[in-house]
């Protein structure tokens, strides 16, 4: 059994606009639950694997997105921006109803000349229906699990403070 959970939110601002995305995926039909409810790109840590490595790949497995090449397609830098996959900028450790104890929020931001393309073929799609960017202001009518929601509003607050 695996005790910890990993979560990348991941947002991207357009060049030459105050457009900002943030990343979702659809739960598939072969989830264990919260079926067809978006949420942020999640999973668990695998042995002898950091945060850092298991949020990066859980984006990979479900979105298709590799991470350390989307980061050199950057046209901004932010600075203390660079370091923020290498600590999870909030760490939930309570106990909630048949979840795991630990969960480990990662986050990054980047500024791109367009929204990445987004490929499903390579997918799991029992594991994953669908994959968008979904505009800041379209996140309030969006049907997410596992309370992502929340996790989207912390991620903006978090944003906000640098």
């Amino acid at each position: 059994s695996r005790s910890c959970a990993v979560v990348m939110c991941l947002t991207v601002g357009v060049l030459g606009t105050s457009d900002v995305y943030s990343l979702l995926v659809k739960r598939g039909p072969g989830c264990p639950d919260e079926i067809g409810k978006w949420c942020i790109p999640c999973g668990y840590m695998d042995w002898n694997e950091s945060g850092t490595e298991a949020a990066k790949r859980e984006l990979f497995e479900e979105t298709g997105i590799k991470f350390d090449e989307l980061i050199k397609s950057q046209i901004r830098s932010f600075g203390m921006m660079d370091k923020f996959m290498e600590q999870p900028f909030f760490v939930n450790h309570y106990v909630q109803s048949n979840r795991q104890n630990v969960t480990l929020y990662f986050g990054r931001h980047i500024v791109l000349n367009e929204l990445p393309k987004i490929d499903l073929s390579s997918l799991d799609r029992q594991e994953t229906a669908d994959v968008k960017f979904v505009h800041q202001k379209d996140l309030e009518h969006i049907d997410f699990a596992f309370g992502h929601k929340k996790v989207t509003e912390m991620w903006e607050d978090h944003l906000l403070k640098i």
